[in-house]
């Protein structure tokens, strides 16, 4: 079977982390059983190993994620006519500010209002929603330093 159009067989991290839940590819390998690894080749455990890093470190948020939300997500975001690669990014990385949604979407600034990118931000931030997990990096305002304003005088 050849794939005719290669845009189709993009993948969601959503889809992903069904997909290998759903087949049991995220759960551990038993190391002390020799059988079981005998018949996985160590490609496969090495994307097992990377693929659920991802999830647990990475990107939390999709595994928490139903598939009604990403259904809603992609009506909410359908009338800005979105190209199918943008639509992906925008789930993929879930941009929380302006900025880092001019970076999933191709020309934002000039194809879309202010007030059009606001929406997008409020769609994907109703839609599909980040839990609340401790630890993380992008909520952290502190230099590491450990100061929160560094002393322009000693210059």
């Amino acid at each position: 079977m050849q794939c005719t159009n290669p845009q189709v067989a993009l993948l969601s991290d959503f889809e992903v982390y069904q997909f290998m839940s759903e087949e049991g590819l995220l759960a551990p390998v038993d190391n002390k059983d020799k059988n079981a690894r005998r018949k996985e080749p160590k490609s496969l455990m090495y994307l097992r190993r990377e693929v659920a890093y991802y999830f647990e470190k990475i990107n939390k948020a999709a595994p928490n994620w139903t598939e009604d939300q990403v259904v809603a997500f992609m009506r909410a975001i359908q009338p800005f006519k979105l190209y199918k690669g943008e639509k992906l990014r925008l789930l993929n990385v879930r941009p929380k500010n302006l900025v880092a949604l001019l970076l999933c979407v191709d020309e934002a600034d000039e194809r879309y209002t202010p007030d059009e990118q606001a929406e997008m931000l409020r769609i994907l931030q109703e839609t599909l929603p980040v839990p609340d997990i401790e630890g993380d990096e992008d909520d952290m305002a502190v230099d590491p330093a450990g100061d929160e304003a560094m002393a322009i005088d000693e210059y």
